[in-house]
Formats: structure tokens, C-alpha cells, sequence
């Protein structure tokens, strides 16, 4: 993670934000998966769809790569790098 010197922001602060956004992508994938169109009879709308699905499921993982590593941070159990 880009290492930024953030004034008002504690590690506490940027988990709760991770966390906030993990929880509106993995509801907009569930929203996705509820709306899931037929291969079949709309194969132009079922690759969109897909597109779509597999991006979220991208930033998921990344976003939770990002607050693995935040609560890592936070817990001591890693020292974040700073450069000088």
C-alpha cells in the first residue's frame, strides 16, 4: 500500500473504511448474482453480466488483500514500511 501520512486518519479509522467498502462491493456482488441473466436465451447480456461480476470479485480480493494488511499494521504484527 502507497505509504501517505495521513493527519487525521488512525489504522483503527482505515480499517473501518476497508471494511465499509468491502461490505458495499460484496453487496453489490450479491445483487449481481441475484440478477444473473439465462447464457442461453441473452448471451450478449450473460458476458456482460460476467464481465461485471468478475470485476467485483477483483477489487474484493484486493480490498481484502488491503485490510489484511491494514489490521496487520494495526495489530503490531507488521511495522509499514517508510520511505525516506
Amino acid at each position: 500500500m502507497e505509504n501517505f501520512d495521513y493527519e487525521f486518519i488512525s489504522q483503527e479509522d482505515k480499517l473501518a473504511i476497508a471494511e465499509t467498502q468491502l461490505k458495499e462491493l460484496e453487496g453489490a456482488h450479491f445483487s449481481l448474482m441475484m440478477i444473473e441473466p439465462s447464457r442461453i436465451t441473452d448471451a450478449q447480456a450473460y458476458g456482460q453480466w460476467n464481465q461485471q461480476k468478475m470485476v467485483v470479485e477483483k477489487q474484493i480480493n484486493l480490498l481484502r488483500l488491503k485490510r489484511n494488511e491494514i489490521s496487520m499494521i494495526e495489530s503490531g504484527i507488521v511495522v509499514p514500511f517508510e520511505e525516506e
